[in-house]
C-alpha cells in the first residue's frame, strides 16, 4: 500500500472516530435532557449522519421518524456477533452516507424499546422506511444481508420519485 493510501486510510479512521464521539455525545445529552422538548431539540441537531448513530429511548422515535431509511442494530457490548457487525455497519454508513441512516441501540442500557419492538435475540436489525418498521433481520448477516435490503429500499425511493415526477 502506498504512503498516500495509508495516510488516507488513517485520516478516514480518525474522522470516523470523531463522528462516533459526536453522535455518542449527542445521544448522552438526549438521555440526560430533562424534558421532551429538550430531547426533540437535540434530535434536530442530528442531520443525516455520516457515521453510526447511537440511540437512546429518548431519541429513538425522533430518529426513525426523521429519515427515509433507518437501520437500527439492537446490540450488547458483550455480544460476539454484535461486535462482528459493528465494523460492517460503520463501512455501510460511510458507503451510503446521505442515503441511509445506521444506528445502534444498546439493549443493556434500556430494554423498553427492544421489548416493544419484539427483539428477543441479538443482533437484531430493525429496518425503517418512512418511519415505519418494514423488516427485521436477526443475526450477524454480514454486509450482503443488510445490503440486499438497502438496495431494495433505495430502488423503491427511486421508483416513488419517478412516479411523482411523471404525475
Amino acid at each position: 500500500m502506498s504512503e498516500k493510501n495509508e495516510e488516507d486510510l488513517e485520516l478516514e479512521k480518525i474522522r470516523a472516530k470523531k463522528r462516533r464521539e459526536i453522535f455518542k455525545r449527542l445521544s448522552l445529552e438526549a438521555e440526560k435532557a430533562g424534558s421532551e422538548e429538550e430531547v426533540s431539540e437535540i434530535s434536530k441537531q442530528v442531520v443525516m449522519p455520516e457515521g453510526v448513530l447511537y440511540l437512546t429511548e429518548k431519541n429513538y422515535g425522533d430518529v426513525v421518524q426523521k429519515f427515509s431509511i433507518v437501520i437500527v442494530d439492537f446490540y450488547a457490548d458483550w455480544c460476539g456477533p454484535c461486535k462482528v457487525m459493528e465494523p460492517v455497519l460503520e463501512t455501510l454508513a460511510r458507503d451510503y452516507a446521505g442515503k441511509v441512516v445506521f444506528a445502534r441501540f444498546n439493549v443493556d442500557t434500556s430494554s423498553v424499546i427492544a421489548y416493544r419492538m419484539g427483539v428477543t435475540s441479538i443482533p437484531t436489525f430493525m429496518v425503517y422506511f418512512n418511519g415505519k418498521p418494514v423488516q427485521r433481520i436477526v443475526g450477524a448477516v454480514g454486509r450482503p444481508g443488510l445490503e440486499k435490503v438497502i438496495m431494495a429500499l433505495l430502488r423503491k425511493i427511486e421508483e416513488e420519485e419517478k412516479r411523482s415526477i411523471e404525475e
